[in-house]
């Protein structure tokens, strides 16, 4: 008798009832587990959850236990589940095992409308909490939504509706009374050293602006009191804290505090940044777009939706716009810039992390919405110590200022009494030395004292302004200038300079020029070089000019301190017409002076 056969189909049969068992076992393994409450009084419920996204339209609960939609709902999240815009309404469902009453929070208090459905025996249970209810309706005084899930014999179905029209996620957690009070104080008290923070920020940058009128200032504390009002709503606060108010700001209200804030941001970066010195043109575009973020809110009372979308694409537009204005201020010189940069930097990164986690594009994890507001904390602690350099840079320009004043009046001086040497006592001796030889009957002399007195007389006005730079333009008359200055001196001096017009405004021509007088004499009186390098290069958009010699080197304090003139007047002169100068020099290595002069002042 052949067994192979009956031994195949065994060996099959077996097979088949072995897979069908792990299966099964699978499955059974896959089904949702009743929650229950560990020790410690906390549980997430992300891994008991099953969600029914609905989308264009309502359910109400009888339609939730159709059978119908009993099956849509789907499970196995590893992440708080989230849905962004446009969804409705979001229905979620877990089964909890409790004997006690117990805390289920949903950690998002801008949801308009939470529905929670207990099964309890044979009746339904139902809470219903939200931002478009009073405050006092909750049974749970906390900021966030905070329902109650009765306790009984046996396991308990849940339901829970987020109706919204804003963006939906779904943090849910169980909590043990006792648990839920002792997290909730340590809670509001890490907010209230949040809030804390962010209000002694603001009255001490406004006692600095009452103190001193810097123009700055106002507008960061404008931008630090929207920052406060938008946490407020964002963290459920609002609600909380203003009984009356807090429905209409944390929803009709939310469009206008978001477009205040934005619209502060904007103004000061604008301020600080000096955008209308630095980047005229693009001064323009940040007004137009502080204007628009004032009056785009005035939409939400004609159509709420199209007034939530244009904030909304504004809102990358401004936080765009002044990351460049800041990138073009720090290559310009404006050395307070750079606090600027890495403030708005952070804070941009975190906005964009929290609109792609509203959006659900990235993992939903709550910590998200805290690390956004430790972003604005280190934001406005950079933008303070920034407004602590800028007003230490204003008041050394002061000192600067008032040092070039004296210097200048020196100067003055000492060129009145330079011209009134030449005049009257050169110029005396030649006219009287030609009143003589006119006196003679053959008028030997004459001719050759009067181009003698003619060429001294040519070169006091060389010395007052070159005649060169009037009519043959700055290039000619830097060569005549470095000719004039350098030409005892023994120093070899390589200048290239284009041949072609140097197209500059008169002003700024005048200030490449005196700039390029004093690097020359501090050369000669301070340098000890043996060789000087002159370029000079000019763009669509600026013009370069760079001085370079062997020399001893600048020494660091004699760059930083206010003993240095010379240095004084060329930075006054650079910084008059929206340039910039640039020294960079090491002891017996040389100096490099550079020159960068826009085109279009």
């Amino acid at each position: 008798m052949n067994f192979a056969p009956a031994t195949l189909r065994f060996v099959q049969s077996f097979r088949s009832i072995l897979i069908g068992g792990l299966l099964a076992c699978a499955l059974f393994s896959l089904q949702a587990k009743p929650a229950v409450i560990s020790a410690s009084g906390e549980l997430d419920l992300t891994p008991y959850l099953e969600v029914l996204p609905v989308q264009g339209h309502v359910l109400a609960f009888k339609d939730i236990q159709n059978q119908n939609y009993t099956g849509e709902f789907r499970g196995g999240y590893a992440y708080q589940p989230g849905f962004g815009f446009g969804k409705g309404q979001v229905w979620a469902r877990f089964e909890v095992d409790t004997r006690t009453e117990i805390l289920v929070e949903s950690a998002n208090p801008w949801i308009d409308t939470v529905d929670l459905y207990c099964s309890t025996g044979n009746t339904w249970s139902h809470e219903v909490s939200g931002d478009i209810y009073p405050f006092a309706m909750r049974r749970v005084p906390h900021r966030n939504v905070v329902l109650t899930i009765p306790g009984g014999p046996g396991p308990a179905m849940c339901y829970i509706a987020y109706t919204t029209g804003g963006t939906i996620q779904i943090p849910l957690t169980l909590w043990s009374k006792e648990q839920f009070h002792r997290k909730s104080m340590l809670e509001y008290g890490v907010i209230g050293l949040y809030f804390g923070g962010m209000i002694v920020l603001l009255l001490y940058n406004f006692f600095i602006y009452i103190t001193t009128y810097v123009r700055p200032y106002i507008y960061y504390c404008m931008y630090i009191a929207g920052i406060i009002l938008t946490f407020l709503v964002y963290d459920g606060l609002a609600l909380q804290l203003s009984p009356l108010g807090g429905i209409w700001l944390s929803n009709q209200g939310l469009a206008f505090v978001t477009a205040w804030a934005l619209m502060c941001a904007v103004q000061f970066s604008r301020a600080y940044l000096e955008s209308k010195r630095t980047f005229p043109e693009f001064d323009i575009w940040l007004r137009c777009v502080a204007l628009f973020l004032l009056v785009s809110p005035s939409l939400y009372f004609i159509k709420p939706g199209l007034a939530y979308m244009l904030i909304g694409w504004t809102w990358p537009i401004a936080m765009v716009s002044c990351l460049i204005l800041a990138i073009v201020a720090a290559k310009r010189g404006i050395k307070h810039s750079k606090f600027f940069l890495l403030g708005w930097s952070a804070k941009s990164i975190s906005s964009v992390l929290v609109a792609l986690w509203n959006a659900a594009l990235i993992p939903t994890e709550q910590s998200m919405q805290y690390a956004y507001q430790a972003a604005t904390v280190f934001e406005g602690l950079i933008f303070a110590f920034g407004l602590a350099r800028m007003r230490h840079a204003v008041r050394d320009m002061e000192l600067q200022l008032r040092s070039v004043a004296r210097r200048l009046m020196r100067v003055r001086e000492e060129e009145r009494a330079t011209i009134s040497q030449e005049v009257g006592e050169e110029f005396a001796q030649d006219l009287a030395a030609l009143r003589l030889a006119l006196s003679n009957p053959d008028n030997s002399g004459a001719a050759a004292l009067v181009e003698e007195t003619i060429g001294k007389m040519r070169a006091v006005s060389i010395a007052l302004r070159p005649s060169a730079l009037d009519n043959l333009g700055l290039a000619s008359a830097l060569r005549a200038e470095s000719v004039r200055l350098l030409r005892n001196s023994g120093l070899n001096h390589v200048i290239t300079i284009p041949d072609e017009n140097i197209l500059l405004g008169r002003a700024p021509t005048v200030a490449a020029f005196r700039i390029y007088q004093e690097a020359l004499r501090n050369i000669l009186q301070h340098a000890r070089a043996r060789q000087i390098k002159t370029s000079a290069v000019q763009t669509e958009s600026d013009f370069t000019l760079k001085i370079t010699d062997d020399g001893i080197g600048i020494p660091v304090e004699a760059q930083n301190a206010h003993t240095s003139s010379g240095l004084q007047e060329m930075l006054l002169w650079a910084n008059e017409y929206n340039g910039s100068l640039q020294i960079e020099s090491r002891l017996k290595k040389g100096t490099t002076i550079t020159l960068i002069l826009p085109r279009q002042f």
